[in-house]
């Protein structure tokens, strides 16, 4: 009998890993009770259908882990540890603005929503790609190389640009918006840009100082973005107190009419003013096709902020959630997340799978699984059932 050769192909599909030969049999298997012999459009079958998901996600396989390429922009401070490019937590003054791409790994093992990362639990002292979502290798690219190669990248035409909260590194914000894009299934070319947070959770103060600081080089790298690389849907994430930085340059973005237009503007635990983010939310929809904020009564880092600036916070719901014309706000309270409840955005597989159909299909709420909508005295919002 002539031995029967078996490829091994990877998908994700609600997440979780399948193995395409296990598929093949149980389909084979099907056939063969049936008594006949194999049609020809089983090509067009499950199986097929996840091949060709495989194909289309463009992330190459190296051993046990896939890659992620993410173009990056930055203000943080270049330094050079053990002859590797590196950034610290520095402010880049009076350069400003780097730009780049890195490869950070993500593990065949990989669980959605997850980072892993070396665990003294498990005794795991180093990284390692085939188990971690691990940074890899970063260049700097001159404007020019930088924008050719997301032309090429974004073969869809579409990108997402991340941005990051408080207490995060460089190093870190590589690997979320890596961990997203492979969650995601994102077709396109992830990009993040990262900005001088101190990544420690005394920080708060310097982070809050540079953030405002950040704000106008973040403003010409979404609009260099949006009118240079090719791009003809981008999207913008942003989280925590990134959301500052974001909701103002989008307001500048807004007033200068230069033109950009964004697709999806997801705004996810925005550690922002509440009054503030109601003053500027009509230029920040503006220049954005539909604005989606995450809130949570749940999340215990912004009740700390709350508590601290003594006023509510954009990404909090209860008696205080936003309610504005045009911009969808998601209760996400019902979600399960970690103890902080703050990061619940891409750790979570019910709010990842609705970014997803915000990202692929532009659906309103109305039309997205697992959303109710909620009548207030204040007007419309929607939750996440429980």
């Amino acid at each position: 009998m002539r031995e029967r050769s078996v490829s091994y192909e990877w998908t994700r599909m609600d997440g979780e890993l399948k193995e395409l030969p296990v598929l093949k049999r149980r389909l084979r298997r099907k056939i063969n009770l049936a008594g006949r012999e194999r049609p020809k459009k089983a090509r067009r079958g499950p199986v097929d259908r996840l091949r060709r998901t495989v194909e289309e996600m463009s992330f190459p396989s190296i051993g046990r882990h896939r890659v992620v390429r993410v173009f990056y922009g930055t203000d943080r401070q270049p330094v050079h540890e053990d002859g590797k490019l590196a950034y610290s937590a520095a402010r880049n003054e009076p350069d400003g603005i780097e730009l780049g791409t890195c490869h950070v790994s993500i593990p065949a093992s990989h669980e959605t929503g997850r980072l892993e990362k070396p665990s003294i639990w498990h005794w795991q002292l180093r990284w390692n790609p085939d188990e971690h979502v691990t940074l890899l290798s970063m260049e700097k690219r001159s404007e020019t190389d930088f924008y050719t190669d997301l032309k090429r990248a974004a073969k869809s035409g579409a990108a997402f640009v991340f941005v990051h909260g408080y207490n995060v590194s460089f190093e870190d914000a590589a690997r979320r918006t890596a961990q997203i894009a492979f969650d995601l299934q994102f077709r396109g070319a992830p990009m993040m840009f990262s900005w001088p947070s101190r990544a420690k959770a005394a920080g708060y103060p310097a982070d809050e100082a540079t953030i405002d600081w950040t704000i106008p080089h973040l403003r010409d790298f979404l609009q260099a973005a949006g009118s240079q690389g090719g791009i003809k849907t981008l999207h913008v994430i942003a989280h925590s107190m990134g959301n500052r930085a974001v909701a103002r340059a989008l307001r500048d973005l807004g007033v200068a009419r230069p033109g950009i237009q964004f697709n999806q503007v997801l705004l996810a635990a925005p550690d922002i003013d509440r009054g503030e983010f109601l003053q500027i939310a009509n230029q920040i929809r503006s220049v954005s096709n539909r604005v989606t904020l995450y809130a949570s009564s749940q999340d215990r880092a912004l009740a700390a902020s709350r508590i601290v600036h003594q006023y509510p916070r954009a990404g909090e719901s209860g008696d205080n959630i936003v309610i504005v014309p045009d911009i969808d706000t998601i209760d996400a309270s019902n979600v399960d997340t970690d103890f902080l409840a703050h990061s619940y955005f891409c750790q979570d597989w019910k709010l990842l799978g609705d970014i997803f159909r915000l990202v692929r299909k532009s659906d309103p709420p109305s039309e997205r699984y697992g959303l109710e909508e909620v009548a207030s005295a204040r007007g419309v919002y929607w939750s996440f059932r429980k």
